[in-house]
């Protein structure tokens, strides 16, 4: 009697243990759903950052006209969970020590999937970065944008391991890339290693890291490519990051999936859900989009999350599993997410279901959940890491006649022009012409274009296109009529976007193309033509055997530079991002006085030349 006593107060206190947890628990999410934009970028530090019978379970993904046929098999969807491990021993670390995130593999980028790991460098450039196994250079680039300095490297089990945002290249493969850079006289350059020129062994040093390219900060950005020339994540291949957080289901919303509302507004009527509550709507077909955020050892990166699967009434009826995907795959991420939400607003929902126009094939399953007058239905969210912590978020909803439509989101356009993906689609003005283009669109979607005229240092009306926050798969292309009062200047033409949130313009480019300028842009908006007169403006900084300048560009950025001393070229690196144009000289310049002449020119054609002597 006595050990039974004593054990029904044990179960007592690890249920009063339970309880608080869940109490502090739904305490913690109520302060963290605050829904709250975050910088978007590739940058390394961004530290601001229910039971159901199993044959009933079919009823509850039937397919909607607006959502894309369910994958042959059960309705029910086994659940998402961290694939297998892969090459376990075979690839060592990039980095010496222990590695920090701060990016994940498949993570939700500006407009796509993030194709590798941003590991940590301490906020510093310069640590050494070594080839994970044996292998060869494969590729080496040098870009002012994307990766930056990048290195690729194959292995002899047909992978690929790249490296990114370098600051600068280790040994041989640097003495390479200079003398490569020297025969062409330019800083920028994409080569093909020919195989085996430039061997390495596993644990060798290859580059030191750095912050170049598109990064937001220093780090190294790491992937593995299989033998198909898919990027897998790395977490796959043995690369071990110490995770000690769980996941965290921010918020979910409810969709209702209406075709027509989606083409009218750009966006599926939708309702905030709060979790344990319960929500009336009208019966029809429904999807769950959550908002979500992973950690891993702290709190000063918001990672990603790969694994996810929505439940109805305890049946799994979707899972996303985000563990490879080819390049050009990227731009689907716009079906990914509530693309109008986070146009608006910079907060990502991820849609639990498959919307017509995506072919990215994280998924099993649809999601669409079928709600029937007076019936009830238990939704379950759990969201998983790789190393298989969770976090689950749970509501109920019940079909009812009376309920009020939902209807927030999107904005009703005046647009009558239907466009189609199938099918090239035109729209214009009386001084425009704008293609979308076959395969551009992911659903069938109603535009207009309109113009007003010219304001501020526009010399063209301004051109807008309604319905911007259509997303597109492909560019479209612009075309804005030269005016006649400038027919005779149109090399200094360039074209613009304006940006009413931020009030703020921003260089598209444009070549002419007969009476008009024309150029291609991944979002559509308001578009002008405006003049650009004036060359780069040019500021010595360091004069010596390192050589420094400030370059500045007010309208269309600056389009190439070429360096000479002595008449001789010299290899300057260009960093846009703090607007510097440097290098050293080589050690061929002896003590004594030198002739530099700095030519830069921007992307109007308008260039700005310097001399200056050196004295060594």
């Amino acid at each position: 009697m006595k050990k039974n006593t004593q054990g029904i107060l044990v179960i007592a206190g690890v249920l009063a243990v339970l309880l608080l947890i869940v109490l502090m628990r739904d305490q913690s999410r109520t302060t963290e759903t605050g829904e709250t934009t975050t910088p978007d970028s590739d940058s390394v530090v961004q530290t601001t950052d229910t039971v159901l019978k199993e044959e009933e379970a079919v009823k509850l993904v039937e397919e909607p006209s607006d959502v894309r046929d369910e994958e042959p098999g059960s309705s029910e969807v086994a659940s998402a969970s961290p694939g297998k491990m892969r090459y376990t021993q075979y690839y060592g670390h990039p980095l010496d020590g222990p590695l920090y995130l701060s990016g994940t593999f498949g993570e939700l980028r500006g407009n796509h999937f993030h194709a590798g790991l941003d590991i940590r460098t301490g906020g510093v450039e310069g640590k050494q970065i070594r080839s994970v196994a044996d292998g060869y250079v494969s590729r080496i680039k040098v870009s002012t944008g994307g990766y930056g300095k990048a290195l690729y490297i194959q292995h002899p089990n047909g992978t690929t391991s790249v490296y990114g945002h370098l600051q600068k290249f280790s040994g041989s493969i640097q003495d390479a890339v200079i003398k490569k850079q020297y025969g062409m006289k330019k800083y920028e350059f994409d080569w093909y290693v020919p195989a085996g020129k430039l061997k390495v062994t596993k644990g060798q040093i290859v580059a030191l890291s750095g912050n170049t390219g598109g990064s937001g900060g220093p780090h190294l950005h790491f992937e593995i490519r299989d033998k198909r020339g898919r990027t897998v994540n790395p977490l796959l291949y043995g690369i071990q990051v110490k995770d000690e957080i769980n996941p965290f289901v921010k918020s979910c919303r409810l969709y209702h999936l209406e075709a027509k509302r989606y083409e009218d507004y750009g966006i599926y009527g939708s309702k905030r859900v709060k979790e344990n509550s319960t929500t009336e709507v009208k019966p029809g077909s429904y999807g769950v989009g959550v908002s979500w955020v992973d950690y891993f050892s702290d709190k000063l990166n918001r990672l990603g999350i790969n694994y996810a699967e929505l439940k109805v009434n305890g049946s799994t009826v979707f899972t996303q599993r985000i563990e490879d995907f080819t390049f050009d795959q990227g731009r689907y991420i716009n079906m990914h997410i509530d693309y109008w939400r986070y146009s608006e607003t910079g907060i990502r929902y991820v849609k639990m279901f498959k919307d017509r126009g995506n072919a990215l094939h994280f998924y099993k399953g649809n999601g669409s959940i079928q709600v029937k007058p007076g019936e009830t239905y238990s939704i379950e969210l759990v969201a998983t890491d790789f190393s298989g912590k969770t976090d689950k978020f749970g509501f109920t909803i019940k079909g009812s006649e009376q309920a009020t439509a939902l209807a927030e989101g999107g904005l009703q356009m005046a647009g009558n022009t239907k466009c189609t993906p199938g099918r090239d689609n035109h729209l214009g003005t009386t001084n425009s012409k704008i293609t979308i283009p076959k395969g551009a669109l992911y659903r069938t979607t109603y535009f207009s274009a309109s113009e007003t005229p010219s304001t501020g240092k526009a010399v063209s009306p301004m051109i807008r296109v309604k319905h911007s926050n259509a997303p597109l798969h492909k560019s479209a292309r612009v075309s804005i009529k030269i005016p006649d009062e400038v027919k005779n200047r149109k090399s200094q033409l360039v074209m613009m976007k304006y940006n009413p949130k931020t009030r703020n313009s921003s260089y598209e480019g444009g070549t002419v193309s007969g009476s008009y300028i024309t150029e291609t842009t991944k979002s559509l908006g308001m578009f002008f033509l405006t003049l650009d007169t004036v060359g780069p403006k040019v500021t010595p900084l360091k004069l010596g055997k390192y050589l420094s300048f400030r370059v500045d560009d007010l309208t269309s950025e600056i389009g190439s530079y070429s360096c000479y001393v002595d008449g001789k070229w010299v290899l300057l690196e260009h960093e846009p991002k703090s607007k510097k144009i440097f290098g050293i000289l080589p050690a061929s310049y002896k003590t004594g006085s030198h002739d530099l002449v700095l030519k830069v020119k921007d992307n109007a054609g308008n260039e700005t030349q310097i001399k200056k002597t050196l004295n060594l």
